[in-house]
């Protein structure tokens, strides 16, 4: 998505489709499989053996769930719009990354805004990407001190 974004996604998209509402969803499910699974719940692992957490490891494993998260998000931007200059737009593939990144860090500039119907699905992703940067901090830190 990211490849075909990036070369062929210019362009708006001009309807809705049932299709790329179910890949958003189905994208974002496993977004936050991944993130809870592997990410969030592997500092708290205790199967019982001598467990050292991997730093690095899950570093790069929350860089990894944050871009997915962040295309996830995109898909479904993308496919239901979003407000520009008090106007429903449907988004070009590059936009609907852009406002999601721009979510997903709660940067805000304001020059895009989710439809009044998805405004709790972009306060969610808010929400998961502070979750995501404390994940960030604290890994640099712990490896860092390593």
């Amino acid at each position: 998505y990211v490849l075909w974004a990036v070369f062929f996604g210019r362009n708006a998209s001009t309807d809705y489709s049932i299709g790329f509402s179910i890949a958003a969803v189905t994208l974002i499910t496993a977004s936050l499989l991944v993130f809870f699974q592997t990410v969030l719940l592997m500092p708290f692992r205790d199967d019982g053996s001598e467990f050292k957490l991997d730093v690095w490891r899950l570093l790069l494993d929350t860089m990894i769930s944050s871009l997915f998260m962040i295309v996830a998000f995109s898909v479904l931007y993308r496919n239901i719009g979003l407000v520009h200059d008090s106007a429903n737009i449907k988004p070009s593939a590059l936009d609907a990354i852009y406002f999601s990144s721009v979510t997903f860090s709660t940067l805000g500039y304001g020059d895009f805004a989710p439809q009044p119907s998805i405004r709790i699905i972009a306060a969610a992703q808010a929400l998961l990407g502070n979750l995501h940067l404390g994940m960030i901090v604290g890994a640099t830190f712990a490896a860092i001190r390593r």
